[in-house]
């Protein structure tokens, strides 16, 4: 697996494509992201930048496709890249 911005081994989000995600379900930031998706927020803040770029957490990705019922690929940049 080729390296990306957040090491070897790491998935990051695809901040535009969560950007437009968080837009669209009028989810304007980390906290509100937090409570719609019943995690705590020092989970989502620490996978999440204010951009909403980041490394991605596997609980935090789980919660986010259950809760606004997206697939994961949608939400993760490809990591050959």
């Amino acid at each position: 697996m080729s390296q990306n911005r957040n090491g070897p081994d790491k998935l990051a989000w695809d901040a535009a494509s969560v950007a437009r995600l968080m837009n669209s379900k009028e989810i304007p930031h980390r906290a509100a992201l937090a409570r719609v998706i019943g995690h705590p927020q020092s989970s989502v803040y620490d996978s999440f930048d204010e951009s909403w770029g980041g490394e991605v957490s596997g609980s935090v990705l789980v919660a986010i496709c259950r809760n606004l019922n997206v697939p994961p690929a949608k939400l993760i940049r490809d990591p050959r890249h």
